[in-house]
Parts: C-alpha cells; structure tokens; sequence
C-alpha cells in the first residue's frame, strides 16, 4: 500500500474504492494515517481462521461477535457464532485456546472508545504475504550474516566466515537471480 501511494496512479486507484479493507496483521499506525490524510477510506479488519475470516470491521465486532482483552496479559480473546469449536485431532491445543466458548488468540491489543486496536502478536510469529513466519526461524537463517550499514534503501550484508563476500541489498528485496550461492536459504 505504501507503493501505491507514493504512486499518482495506485493513490488515484486506491482513492476510486468505497473501502480498502485491510487486514492479515495489525496496520501500522503511521500508514493508516497516511492512508487517510491522502483520503483512502482505509478499513481495519480483524479475523482468523478459528473465526471464518471476519469477526471485527474498522475496530467494531460483526453481529453475534465479541471481543475482549486478558488484562493480565492483552490477549485478545473472540467469541461469536462465526468461532470454530477446536481445532480437528489436537485435544491439546484446542483445551488451550477454546475455553468456556471464548477464542484466546496469540494476538495483542487493547480496546479504545468501544474499538479494536491490534497491537501485534504475543509469540513471535508475523504474517508474511499469508503466510505464518516464525521470526526465530529466520533469525537463524539470518545468523551467519552480519548487517554492516543501513543507508537510505539499501542493507549491506556480509558473512561472517570466509570468504567474506558482500551483498548490497534493495529495501524491496532481492530477485532469485540476484541471490549469491552463499546466501543461506530457510529449511
């Protein structure tokens, strides 16, 4: 989204919609208010798959749903007809998150005029394009690196081994055609 504001044609796209949903983890506040100050009329969803999807819409929960927040802990924990009774052959794990038809997920927040904020997770698990990441596995991946400098768009890499090749990486990433053979790829 932040390229597409930065861009006359993806603001003007962005700008022609009713409504940008966003949602898959918590926005950042500063590109929400971005998004509004350029007149995106910008939507934060929650939801997850124990819930079918949706369950709050730009903070406030769907009909039938409820959310609360664990004060010990600021664990946002879901309850609606859309929740899933456990989770299939983990007697376990269900125990551990479906407790007396309330949903404890791994996610924190806090709970603002009657509104959801998401704040982010209490494991270290982020999405990545849909995807569940665990920020330790690529902690590991990343450990036989070394960041040098951080300029402007740019990251230095370099190993710490020999031979001490150096990677000058783009903010947006590497193409698998640009990758050196010793760049360490996850399991």
């Amino acid at each position: 989204l932040a390229i597409l504001l930065d861009d006359p044609e993806g603001l003007a796209a962005l700008q022609a919609y009713d409504a940008v949903l966003l949602g898959g983890a918590r926005t950042p506040p500063d590109l929400l208010a971005r998004l509004r100050a350029a007149h995106v009329a910008a939507v934060p969803t929650y939801g997850m798959t124990e819930t079918s999807g949706g369950l709050a819409y730009d903070g406030r929960p769907l009909p039938g749903a409820a959310f609360r927040i664990d004060e010990a802990t600021g664990r946002i924990e879901v309850t609606g007809p859309m929740l899933a009774r456990g989770y299939l052959g983990d007697d376990a794990a269900t125990a551990e998150a479906f407790v007396d038809g309330w949903h404890r997920t791994l996610d924190a927040g806090q709970i603002v005029d009657g509104r959801l904020e998401v704040l982010g997770r209490l494991d270290d698990v982020v999405q990545v394009g849909g995807v569940n990441v665990a920020v330790s596995a690529v902690e590991d991946v990343l450990a036989p690196l070394r960041v040098l400098t951080v300029v402007g768009d740019r990251v230095t890499i370099q190993r710490n081994r020999p031979p001490a090749d150096t990677l000058i990486v783009p903010a947006d990433g590497i193409r698998m055609a640009d990758e050196p053979a010793w760049l360490p790829r996850a399991p």
